[in-house]
């Protein structure tokens, strides 16, 4: 397989909370986008067009109000996957070749009263090929939408289903977003899956700074090292007329060595180009040296995850009929550090300890 190229997409959003057309404003926006994405790289790659194009977390419709989001204000937004917007983009897969991936919000008919904040992956025949439900959801301060581990009864339990990959002719290819980074254990079950390449759509932040883009590197590189995959992270542009967020672009593209291959300079709407080369990647996989996969003792791990279970499945808390507002949210975060100070997992600092 020779060498090719792929794009992180780093697009201006248009909140859906502030204007009723932002879905349809958008898609037109990330066809056009695309087109240019082809373009580009045709011209600096002699001749070579992208055989991936990654779009952020949440680019078709934002991501809500800040302080008053609700299962209202968002669930609104949430489209059916496949559906006419994954259409479009699939005539522009068609059209250019390539694979193109994002998330978006999603409703589906079996699930009423829930919406998910779903990854895809468009193939080159403009078919949806991947749906992956993001796990790390419910479980932060910010989102309403619906995790698997919060209707356990009803959601499929199949590995595939959970952790899905993609395998195509240029490579196995997964979804992960936003806050499923922070968890290792996430991009470790889709790399056991077979995953070669990792697409991270990420969405805006709630505060701005160095210190959050330090950590946006330093979390791409080592969960692409530790690995031994291409990681794609795509990001939000800075977008004032989304909904009082902050956005601080530096889309990237990281080797399986933890090496950054190309970084956006900034938050400005643009997008990023780099090089995949899976054969290399798969002689690198066949090493002894830092093949931490090969190297994994997991029967040993599992049994500390089974001893020690942290935040609560959907049975054990409210969220099996969905969330209603941040304030529900918040409510459950105070009892979770608690329980885990009472089984001596946290220990309390000494100001605060009763």
């Amino acid at each position: 397989m020779k060498p090719y190229y792929a794009v992180a997409m780093q697009p201006r959003v248009i909140g859906g909370c502030m204007d009723e057309n932002a879905v349809a404003k958008n898609l037109a926006h990330s066809c056009e986008l695309i087109d240019r994405a082809v373009d580009g790289t045709a011209q600096t790659m002699k001749g070579q067009t992208p055989k991936i194009i990654g779009f952020p977390e949440s680019f078709l419709h934002g991501f809500g109000p800040a302080r008053k989001r609700t299962f209202q204000t968002n669930s609104r937004m949430a489209r059916t996957i496949p559906g006419e917007e994954t259409e479009r983009l699939g005539q522009k897969a068609r059209e250019h070749g390539t694979y193109i991936a994002g998330s978006m919000f999603e409703v589906h008919a079996d699930y009423p009263g829930h919406f998910f904040n779903t990854g895809f992956i468009i193939d080159p025949d403009g078919k949806v090929a991947l749906k992956y439900r993001k796990i790390n959801c419910s479980n932060s301060a910010v989102e309403l939408s619906t995790s698997p581990g919060d209707i356990m009864a009803r959601f499929s339990q199949d590995l595939e289903t959970l952790f899905p990959v993609l395998r195509t002719p240029i490579g196995n290819l997964a979804v992960y977003i936003c806050f499923d980074g922070l968890f290792p254990e996430m991009p470790r079950c889709l790399a056991l899956m077979g995953a070669e390449i990792l697409i991270r759509p990420m969405g805006p932040q709630p505060t701005s700074g160095i210190e959050y883009v330090d950590t946006w590197r330093t979390v791409n590189r080592v969960r692409a090292f530790e690995n031994n995959v291409y990681l794609i992270g795509p990001h939000w542009a800075d977008s004032p007329q989304t909904e009082s967020l902050v956005a601080e672009g530096h889309s990237m593209i990281v080797d399986f060595n933890g090496q950054i291959l190309t970084e956006s300079d900034g938050a400005r709407e643009h997008f990023v180009v780099a090089p995949i080369d899976i054969e290399r990647l798969r002689r690198r996989r066949r090493s002894e040296r830092n093949n931490f996969l090969a190297q994994l003792r997991t029967e040993l791990y599992a049994r500390v995850y089974a001893a020690r279970p942290c935040f609560p499945s959907g049975p054990q808390t409210n969220r099996e009929r969905g969330l209603r507002d941040l304030d529900e949210k918040w409510a459950l975060e105070g009892k979770v550090y608690q329980g885990l100070v009472e089984r001596g997992i946290y220990t309390e600092p000494e100001a605060d300890a009763k």
